[in-house]
């Protein structure tokens, strides 16, 4: 049986490893953890392996005698699944290391795409991160040049000097590099596109309207596809999509691109990710929407094979939503009844962490508890289902006591 490596342990990986298992490979999970995740109870055998630790996941690499290496959901283990596939070449139609170091690292992509972004720059000191804040917007955003899910991110004003203190502390704090990036912080709707890039060829799979949590613009709730927007202003996002793929010299494999859409001028990105999109967008709702296979398609990308072409025409409106609670804390328990379930149209609902979990903090996607997924015939529809059972779920937490 053939090996095939999956990077990262988190709720996102598990339908990769069982799509990889039901097409026929052995798989071999690797990330650190100080807990069991939830990978590891999927996956064939799990390492307890740092997935930036490129050295490390190719002497496993080797070892098993793998035939490719995939990931999902995350960014920080993209540049070693290059790099590891750039030394032992498993397939041609995979991003090559500095390809996906400079869609990765927040400082490359802004020399690369610079007019493409809200206004900013790169801080390597305090000083300069605080120079730089004064001649964007009244709110900046300052972020880690690496890392993802919302993790070292801050909106502040950018008059307020000691805010900014703190979140460049924050951003470091959450770093492997000592840079930042500060950027104007535009107010517009934020919207996603997934694609998969063929040999060059875009193809966007979906274009998802995001819902932010309320106080923290860094953080998805939730996402509803296709757009509401404009047919003119989806021409402009697709356009911006492409273009963006097309400077990073992107060429194979999926792409996961945030925007904001103000009300005048094109739509700016936030971020791209050269990976799938995390949560059941691209193991549920996109195959759902199109009956098209994005993971069985990212897996035989990494081991060389190519595949069919999607047909990017979704059928009807669909959505999903993570529920985080309002405050730290212990999770005791979430509940919600089958009425609620049906009578919104609820589906693939998971618990994303386990009842007696510590969840420290609520401002970025590790904070999590819950997931679900509806479809509907209108947008409209789709957003309520969303919302009405958001409303009917009961998540009890218990206050984190300090000694």
């Amino acid at each position: 049986m053939k090996t095939l490596i999956v990077l990262g342990l988190t709720h996102n990986q598990v339908p990769m490893i069982q799509k990889a298992q039901e097409l026929g490979f052995r798989v071999v999970a690797i990330g650190a953890t100080r807990e069991v995740p939830p990978a590891a109870h999927v996956a064939d055998r799990w390492e307890p392996i740092d997935t930036s630790d490129i050295a490390a996941v190719e002497e496993l690499v080797l070892q098993e005698q793998a035939v490719g290496i995939v990931t999902c959901g995350t960014s920080t283990a993209i540049c070693t699944a290059a790099a590891i596939n750039d030394r032992h070449s498993f397939s041609h139609a995979v991003l090559p290391y500095q390809v996906a170091f400079r869609a990765v690292r927040k400082d490359s992509m802004r020399q690369c795409l610079g007019d493409l972004l809200p206004p900013g720059a790169v801080a390597r000191t305090t000083d300069e991160m605080l120079r730089h804040a004064k001649q964007l917007g009244t709110h900046v955003a300052v972020k880690p040049v690496d890392g993802g899910g919302g993790r070292g991110i801050s909106i502040v004003p950018a008059a307020d000097d000691a805010a900014l203190v703190e979140a460049h502390s924050l951003a470091l704090a959450t770093s492997r590099s000592d840079t930042v990036v500060v950027e104007e912080y535009l107010r517009g709707d934020v919207v996603g596109v997934e694609s998969l890039v063929i040999d060059g060829q875009v193809f966007e799979l979906a274009i998802a309207d995001k819902t932010i949590l309320p106080g923290y613009p860094t953080i998805t709730l939730g996402v509803v596809f296709p757009t509401h927007l404009c047919e003119a202003i989806r021409k402009r996002v697709i356009a911006r999509n492409r273009e963006a793929i097309d400077r990073l010299g992107i060429l194979w494999g999926p792409t996961h691109i945030d925007m904001v859409v103000a009300k005048r001028g094109m739509p700016r990105i936030l971020d791209i990710g050269p990976r799938l999109a995390g949560g059941t967008l691209m193991s549920h709702l996109v195959p759902e929407a199109l009956g098209y296979d994005v993971y069985r398609a990212t897996i035989e990308l990494a081991i060389g094979q190519i595949p069919p072409q999607p047909s990017p025409i979704p059928k009807g409106w669909h959505g999903s939503r993570f529920l985080i609670p309002g405050e730290p804390g212990q999770l005791l328990k979430i509940l919600y009844s089958p009425d609620a379930v049906a009578q919104h149209s609820i589906k693939n609902i998971k618990q994303l962490k386990a009842d007696g979990d510590s969840i420290d903090d609520i401002r970025d996607a590790s904070a999590r508890v819950l997931t679900y997924t509806t479809s509907a015939d209108s947008y409209a529809q789709a957003k309520k289902n969303l919302e009405g059972f958001a409303k009917r779920v009961l998540i009890e937490m218990e206050e984190n006591l300090v000694a």
